[in-house]
């Protein structure tokens, strides 16, 4: 069953959601609830026919692929670092379907003390630095901007 949106909503951005467990069919719900057309895709078989079945402007992709096609953002909610690389680089995964200049945003355990999406995709960790780094910068900019605010 499809739920695509009227085309009155096609407006706003198209947003793939791969990943509907706990936190991530709430999530894709909020996001149909606010006018996007949400295409969704779970490994767990049936949970994206469940959720498009229970909410309007939700659409059940059946691959990774399909998800992409149908998506300008896409979100991920996975448990780790592996499982989005095999989500993004499978042969009928998401780069298999992605048209150039879509935007990937990923959330789950794997975003961790600064471990982004592009890091793990790249298969390195070197950027977990870079939380601990913005973190530290943020602290010393709060720093600064008291002491020049009581000009001490």
């Amino acid at each position: 069953m499809s739920n695509e949106p009227s085309p009155a909503s096609t407006a706003r951005e198209r947003v793939g959601f791969i990943g509907l467990g706990v936190m991530g069919a709430p999530m894709a719900g909020h996001l149909a609830r606010a006018g996007h057309a949400v295409s969704v895709y779970d490994l767990a078989p049936g949970a994206a026919q469940r959720l498009a079945e229970s909410q309007p402007g939700i659409t059940a992709r059946a691959s990774l692929r399909e998800v992409a096609a149908h998506s300008d953002v896409i979100v991920t909610m996975l448990p780790n670092g592996r499982v989005v690389r095999e989500v993004v680089f499978a042969d009928d995964g998401l780069l298999a379907g992605w048209a150039r200049g879509g935007l990937l945003l990923g959330w789950g355990a794997m975003t961790g003390l600064g471990c982004t999406v592009g890091n793990l995709l790249s298969g390195t960790m070197a950027g977990a630095l870079s939380g601990w780094v913005f973190g530290a910068a943020v602290l010393l900019a709060v720093w600064a901007g008291l002491k020049l605010r009581w000009g001490n």
